[in-house]
């Protein structure tokens, strides 16, 4: 397959998988024209309609079900020769598209990165922040982080890191002046908490052996630093990752409650799809954040 038409195939294959041409634009770095003129020039050399427009969305027809099941193959093919090939002169290059916590973009990622940049000039960085659940066939994604437990199949999981994370409060609320001894006494208090926490451990647990379940969220959040501002606002109380209010913590913005329990750490992934063969650019992202995460 020739650049030009592997290059309109993966065009196709992006919008026929967003089901939007602005979505296959942005995730593609190219212009919804250029996106357009690519999908315009593949149908009139096909002769046939790939899509059925609308205002809103894009779906397949018959013919554009058949071109997409096969074409979606010969990419991964093609993709899969071009990495084999930069393996053979063992020098990572080309952009590496990274999905990632919205959290991991106050300063987590800034290290790791611009190592990247600066040891491999070759290289390049689409950098996604969300905290939407993982789904890098969606997003068009080489690498994705991912807190907690992986439950697609489909991706392969390696940790990174494991970190601890802690209750606390703003300086402004009640329990900073008057700290509970047991967490029985937060119920009392507005519980605020990540919407993907309800799938991960909120158990408290006490040296005596005593376990303690966190219940009654009043108030659920998609987003680790709108989570985090509440609390700085006074909203509740919530359980957060430490390392991202370490700062806030030590500055007396927040207060730590219930420091003689042990919260739930959580686990750090990088998650690739399930493939024989992980790009250099993949491997040697992965490798970098993994010693700057155990640096941490």
């Amino acid at each position: 397959m020739n650049q030009r038409l592997l290059k309109a195939v993966r065009v196709f294959n992006q919008t026929a998988c967003t089901g939007s041409m602005s979505q296959a634009a942005r995730e593609l770095n190219m212009t919804v024209s250029a996106v357009s003129q690519q999908l315009q020039k593949l149908e009139e050399e096909i002769g046939l309609s790939l899509f059925v427009r609308n205002t809103r969305s894009m779906s397949l027809t018959e013919a554009g079900e058949l071109y997409y099941q096969t074409t979606r193959k010969i990419a991964d093919e093609a993709e899969l020769m071009q990495s084999k090939l930069a393996m053979l002169k063992q020098q990572p290059q080309g952009v590496i598209k990274l999905v990632a916590p919205a959290g991991f973009g106050g300063g987590l990622l800034s290290g790791p990165l611009k190592q990247l940049m600066s040891e491999f000039p070759d290289m390049g960085v689409h950098l996604t922040l969300t905290d939407e659940p993982c789904n890098l066939v969606r997003q068009g994604a080489d690498l994705g982080l991912c807190i907690g437990p992986l439950s697609d199949s489909q991706m392969v999981a390696r940790q990174l890191a494991e970190w601890q994370m802690c209750l606390c409060v703003s300086r402004q609320h009640p329990l900073a002046d008057s700290p509970p001894k047991h967490p029985s006494q937060l119920h009392a208090h507005d519980y605020i908490s990540h919407i993907r926490e309800q799938n991960m451990i909120s158990q408290l647990s006490h040296p005596g052996g005593e376990l303690f379940e966190l219940k009654q969220r009043r108030l659920m959040v998609n987003n680790m630093q709108s989570l985090i501002q509440m609390i700085k606002d006074n909203v509740g109380f919530g359980l957060v990752p430490k390392i991202e209010v370490e700062q806030a913590l030590a500055d007396g913005e927040l207060v730590e409650l219930l420091t003689d329990w042990t919260v739930p750490n959580y686990t750090v992934h990088a998650v690739t799809p399930q493939r024989d063969f992980i790009p250099a650019k993949t491997q040697t992202a992965i490798k970098l954040l993994k010693a700057h995460f155990d640096s941490l």
